[in-house]
């Protein structure tokens, strides 16, 4: 019998839109966006900890994303991708 949400379809991609570069940060899998959104608002929280910034966390299409920018002028991007979806620039 098929799921309607099979496991492993969702995973937390964070990576540098602007500024210095950094290594990109990968976080799954998720068998959903509610099964990942808890890690969306930690990983959020902990670059703006680590990083000396500020970020803000918000819903779009039924999925949270995040974007933080840090005193080193770093700008992250923070979204969930579902299988098969692109992760552009990387």
């Amino acid at each position: 019998m098929e799921s309607d949400s099979p496991e492993g379809r969702y995973v937390i991609h964070a990576g540098v839109v602007d500024g210095p570069h950094a290594a990109s940060i990968v976080m799954g899998p998720y068998c959903s966006p509610v099964c990942a959104a808890g890690d969306v608002n930690r990983l959020v929280a902990m670059l703006a900890y680590v990083e000396e910034g500020s970020g803000v966390v918000t819903g779009k299409g039924g999925r949270l994303e995040g974007v933080v920018t840090t005193k080193g002028g770093r700008v992250w991007e923070v979204k969930l991708f579902a299988d098969g979806e692109s992760i552009d620039g990387d």
